[in-house]
């Protein structure tokens, strides 16, 4: 398969999972509450909370999905220092709404960092390839382990974030690396192992299909999650059985995504042609922080936005701008040329 045809299937996971998470991100922004109500007056936010209510993992399933998809075309960044020091800009911007008084303190370890991080883990141990299928064994055991196990190591206060979330001092525990960096590990080296198979035979797709009927007694366990403050808490310390029972059809449709008949089926239909060149398909990363600038933006004047019609707006307004910013950029770059 050609690296720079696009992976259908994962393009429409990816905006499954982007809708999810901007709904999170503008409670998170605007509201900052586990329980909130004012989503039940909107038209189309509350159908967008139910939904998001039965996939909460939408994050997790976006890690993973880049990572896949890294791995599957090898992928390493042109330059490592812009690469960087993007991320960690964009990790101060993402961070502006909660700083209070102390800079240190008030900027917590989270997904932009933790991506980085990853990358570089990724690479490293990318450098021995024969050893893909140790490396993608020893991230479902890790995987496996319950986080309250990692949660009990000692760390100093200041790395305590990074390594193993810190849920009991006001904090938000976000993205810590244990157990949470063999996520990305796990997605690059499966897009490694799966990247050349490109059929599936029959023993191998029911045995996906028995661990989904067994997972499938887990569904709808975290729909009555809170998605305030103790989101990242209650989402990246779920017990492993519960996210496992979810996360395996995530595993099956990276898997499947990659089949021949799977690509030419899905490549017929003109509405997946339209998802797979979206910006959110193309750049999702660039897209990512264009959602992410745009709630910076708008938390200064949230108040605006309390009304139930205003809120269905700025949804659809933070979904479509970055398609609109790369819209323009292009009509701009070919007046140019």
């Amino acid at each position: 398969m050609n690296k720079k045809e696009p992976y259908h299937l994962l393009n429409l996971v990816k905006l499954l999972s982007i809708v999810s998470i901007i709904f999170f991100h503008i409670n998170e922004f605007f509201f900052y509450k586990d329980i909130n109500k004012a989503f039940s007056e909107t038209v189309f936010l509350k159908w967008i909370e139910l939904f998001s209510r039965l996939i909460p993992f939408s994050g997790q399933t976006i890690v993973f999905c880049i990572f896949f998809i890294w791995g599957l075309k090898n992928k390493k960044v042109k330059n490592i220092f812009i690469f960087s020091a993007f991320l960690l800009l964009a990790h101060l911007v993402i961070s502006i709404p909660w700083l209070e008084g102390n800079f240190l303190t008030d900027i917590e370890w989270d997904i932009y960092p933790f991506i980085l991080f990853s990358y570089f883990v990724v690479q490293f141990l990318n450098k021995w390839p024969t050893l893909k299928r140790y490396f993608v064994l020893i991230s479902l055991l890790m995987l496996w382990i319950p986080t309250r196990i990692f949660s009990s190591l000692n760390f100093p206060f200041f790395l305590k974030g990074a390594f193993v979330g810190n849920c009991m001092e006001d904090f938000s525990g976000a993205w810590p690396l244990l157990p949470w960096v063999f996520l990305p590990i796990l997605g690059f080296f499966l897009g490694r192992e799966f990247v050349d198979k490109l059929s599936i035979g029959k023993k191998e797709l029911l045995a996906w299909l028995f661990f989904i009927l067994l997972g499938s007694s887990q569904y709808g366990n975290m729909f009555n999650l809170p998605f305030g403050p103790n989101f990242y808490c209650f989402i990246l310390n779920l017990k492993p059985v519960v996210f496992w029972g979810n996360f395996v059809v995530i595993i099956f449709l990276a898997r499947v995504s990659v089949l021949t008949n799977v690509q030419l089926f899905l490549s017929k239909y003109k509405v997946i042609q339209f998802i797979s060149n979206l910006s959110w398909s193309r750049r999702f990363g660039l897209c990512y922080i264009i959602q992410v600038l745009s709630l910076v933006s708008l938390f200064f004047i949230r108040n605006v936005f309390y009304n139930p019609v205003y809120l269905d707006l700025v949804f659809f307004g933070i979904l479509f701008m970055p398609e609109l910013v790369f819209f323009s950029l292009n009509k701009i770059l070919r007046k140019k040329n």
